[in-house]
């Protein structure tokens, strides 16, 4: 007779209700585990991110129809596209203040902040660190601080993008920015190596090459 059929009543019990308690220690880990939150101006934005990219003139007017959107998070896009910091800096305050525990939309607050020239009450990282305390394994947020050491000249910018890639090796971005930064420090070598696997990741990684 096996082990198992020599248990006791008691012992079965036990034993099931190890197994019980196990999984609904695993039940508890996976729905306490952040879901990542979906970018809703993504969609968006991708087409006049492309042409913009591309010096295409009919960037202008796609980012002027998102600034005319009715959901704030698009319409802060648009704004910032036109490089109207002051309407995109309200659009995004009332974005964030309606969806308080979208990551992505800190996020493109962050980059936001980031990017604007002045009258900002940050450089976008108190953002991205909101973000991170949703989500500690969100690449975008991760990439961001890199860009703000980045553009303080930190020596944390090339070890938070590939903190980042490590996340998502697929985030040609990082290595936009690794190829950047190697480029400042006169390593033309590493700055080729790493604009190279930008643009083996993604074709629209022209950044790597034009800075």
């Amino acid at each position: 007779m096996s082990r198992v059929g020599q248990m006791s009543g008691s012992q079965k019990a036990m034993a099931g209700f190890g197994v019980l308690a196990a999984g609904l220690i695993a039940f508890r880990l996976v729905a306490q585990t952040p879901k990542p939150t979906p970018d809703i101006s993504a969609a968006d934005r991708a087409p006049c991110e492309t042409l913009r990219k591309h010096g295409d003139p009919g960037a202008r007017a796609c980012w002027e129809r998102l600034s005319r959107s009715t959901n704030p998070a698009i319409r802060a896009e648009g704004l910032w596209g036109l490089k109207d910091y002051k309407g995109a800096f309200d659009a995004f305050n009332a974005a964030v203040d309606a969806r308080p525990k979208d990551v992505s939309l800190k996020v493109r607050y962050g980059l936001f902040l980031l990017d604007a020239p002045r009258g900002k009450p940050s450089n976008g990282d108190d953002q991205f660190k909101a973000a991170l305390e949703l989500d500690e394994k969100n690449s975008q947020a991760l990439l961001g601080l890199a860009k703000v050491a980045e553009e303080d000249f930190g020596p944390d910018s090339v070890k938070l993008a590939e903190q980042a890639l490590e996340i998502d090796p697929k985030l040609y971005e990082a290595r936009e920015l690794m190829a950047r930064v190697a480029l400042e420090d006169n390593n033309e070598e590493k700055a080729v190596v790493e604009a190279n696997k930008a643009v083996a990741m993604s074709p629209e990684a022209v950044d790597a090459w034009t800075g």
